[in-house]
């Protein structure tokens, strides 16, 4: 909701209005819900992936950046 609301109208008062709520209480709950919502979404697609794919694996497989340090 977030992304979508600054993505398509750049402003937080523009969907703001499309509910019919004050600008600051649009911006309010739109924090609170990221507040709730981005400890999951970290978990699921940062330290997941973290678990998945470390350095060692990404250099075998020849996904690290070129100028990444060898490892052992």
């Amino acid at each position: 909701m977030t992304l979508i609301s600054l993505k398509h109208t750049c402003n937080w008062g523009t969907v703001a209005r499309v509910f019919k709520i004050p600008h600051s209480s649009f911006q309010e709950i739109t924090r609170k819900f990221m507040d709730v919502v981005s400890p999951f979404l970290y978990e699921k697609f940062v330290e997941d992936m973290d678990d998945r794919w470390v350095l060692d694996k990404l250099i075998r497989s020849g996904h690290a950046f070129t100028n990444s340090r060898k490892v052992g």
